[in-house]
């Protein structure tokens, strides 16, 4: 069956989970740049330039990754394949943001609960008003 020949109803789940996805990893990556800058203003201003080359670092494997899936998804001219770039790239991103995050602040996980709590509502509040 050709992609065109689907209804829109059999492809409202996975598109509404990729939007939610992707949503979820935009907000945690917001949520996480603003407590990363807060980690770098406490530190020395010497040391700045030494985080931002750490967080370029992280970023790396991450930001590749996306551009395996484009090549993938460009090779077998798959949309599905292609939509996981709305995930895996702020996906990439919270995921660096994290670890540069967990690097420089207390890894207390008890601290990390308010952080997702504020990033799930955002999310779902995003993703509420972000719906066809």
């Amino acid at each position: 069956m050709a992609l065109s020949q689907l209804s829109w109803a059999s492809m409202a789940l996975p598109v509404l989970i990729i939007i939610a996805l992707g949503n979820f990893c935009w907000v945690y990556g917001g949520v996480l740049t603003v407590m990363c800058f807060r980690a770098v203003a406490r530190t020395d201003a010497r040391e700045h330039v030494g985080h931002f080359v750490g967080l370029m670092a992280v970023f790396v494997p991450g930001i590749a990754s996306v551009f395996v899936i484009l090549f993938i998804g460009w090779a077998l001219q798959s949309a599905w394949i292609l939509s996981l770039v709305l995930i895996a790239f702020p996906g990439a991103l919270a995921v660096g943001l994290h670890l540069e995050v967990m690097r420089l602040t207390d890894k207390d996980p008890a601290k990390a609960a308010p952080r997702m709590v504020l990033t799930i509502l955002l999310a779902l509040g995003m993703t509420a008003f972000s719906l066809p």
